[in-house]
């Protein structure tokens, strides 16, 4: 083995920049992944402009569909409920027709449910009797024992994200700041306030126990993260990006969606668009461990936005986002590089040996490495192995 020098020079490069735990995945479009469902062993991908895959997760290799709905369709949302597909298709502009579709082959055919006029941005089915599309000025359309049959109705404000809690309780996020909550399948709602406006994903941990994610606050454009302890009643909202130890605003970012595995410990897909500490313009995945009281960013590498984020496991999650892209993240892999709010950056350190080398070399590492390039005294790649991860490794000539 030759050149040992190089060799150390470019793990030490694929080591501190290497993002290990995210894979890429062919999903198809070009078109931005705006939705991730997750049902029968099977990620469901939908873009906002009609694009329709699916990915077994024993092959992990997408399979387009039939594009949902008619030609010229925005996708609002899709999920699967039991052996049923139904999303919500916007059609039009200024005055949008709103369709809540359903499908019961698998995606080959949809089937309009409900038409109406009006800007609707949240739709969610607890099963196939009740569901629920929310819109502007507070507008929404509910199913009435039956998929098939829908009624309109008013809340106070431009309703953005909606989640079940079971099949009669349900909560709603308004742009305005406002909660609003009902346990009899809402026939009846109580409202409740939260600082925090332009929800776009809401997680229930338990009953009284409600995450909540949002653009902005009421005041501020920023991302927030807003937690209630007692059933939607009131929240209480973290601007993420801010450091309570110096009592500055860090970052300026935006969160597109959550998932909190027990309620100390989840994560915020997110993007940061600025930063006081570091040059940083990326996809960042937003970790805590309080209870969503502070956030640990984590940098991912890549600087599309994504929107989507779908866990299948304890260990394993898809992110989708901007141009088609489809990533497959193993949270068991510690992260690589972090945005330190406190500038705390630990150096690598590799080690290599023996040096020279004639049959074996070892390669250790700090941080994981993702592949390994020997390179001869001409700059020729000659060979390449991928480590995937790990910290340690063995090559033999």
């Amino acid at each position: 083995m030759q050149n040992l020098f190089a060799i150390l020079l470019l793990i030490l490069a694929t080591s501190k920049f290497s993002h290990a735990q995210f894979t890429t995945t062919p999903s198809g479009t070009s078109q931005a992944i705006t939705g991730l469902d997750w049902n029968h062993d099977t990620l469901y991908i939908t873009s906002q402009y009609g694009y329709f895959g699916k990915m077994p997760v024993t092959s992990e290799t997408v399979i387009p569909m039939i594009p949902i709905g008619p030609s010229g369709y925005t996708i609002i949302d899709f999920q699967v409920k039991g052996e049923y597909y139904y999303a919500m298709a916007v059609q039009g502009s200024p005055y949008q027709h709103n369709y809540a579709l359903k499908s019961i082959d698998y995606g080959q055919t949809w089937d309009q449910l409900y038409d109406t006029v009006g800007s609707f941005y949240s739709f969610t089915m607890a099963d196939t009797t009740f569901g629920i599309m929310g819109g502007t000025f507070g507008g929404f359309a509910m199913t009435t024992g039956s998929d098939t049959s829908w009624i309109m109705d008013t809340l106070y404000n431009v309703l953005s994200a909606s989640a079940f809690y079971d099949d009669s309780t349900m909560i709603i996020m308004s742009m305005g700041g406002f909660s609003f909550r009902t346990s009899n399948q809402g026939q009846s709602w109580i409202w409740g306030y939260c600082d925090a406006s332009r929800h776009v994903g809401i997680q229930y941990l338990n009953k009284d126990t409600i995450y909540s994610i949002s653009y902005e606050g009421t005041s501020s454009p920023h991302g927030y993260f807003s937690k209630s302890l007692n059933g939607g009643a009131n929240f209480v909202t973290t601007y993420i990006g801010h450091n309570s130890t110096t009592s500055q605003y860090e970052f300026t970012s935006r969160v597109f969606d959550l998932y909190f595995d027990t309620p100390n410990h989840g994560y915020l897909l997110g993007y940061i668009y600025d930063s006081t500490v570091a040059d940083v313009d990326q996809m960042v995945i937003f970790e805590t461990n309080d209870y969503g009281e502070t956030w640990n960013p984590h940098l991912t590498g890549f600087s599309e936005v994504a929107y989507a984020m779908e866990f299948v496991n304890d260990s394993i999650a898809f992110i989708g986002g901007d141009n088609g892209l489809l990533i497959k993240w193993n949270t068991n892999i510690p992260f690589a590089d972090e945005l330190s709010l406190e500038e705390n950056h630990e150096q690598n350190q590799i080690q290599i040996y023996p040096n020279p080398a004639d049959e074996i070399l070892t390669v250790e590492s700090d941080l994981p490495i993702e592949f390994v390039e020997i390179i001869d005294m001409s700059g020729r790649v000659v060979m390449r192995v991928n480590v995937e991860g790990k910290k340690s490794a063995k090559f033999f000539s």
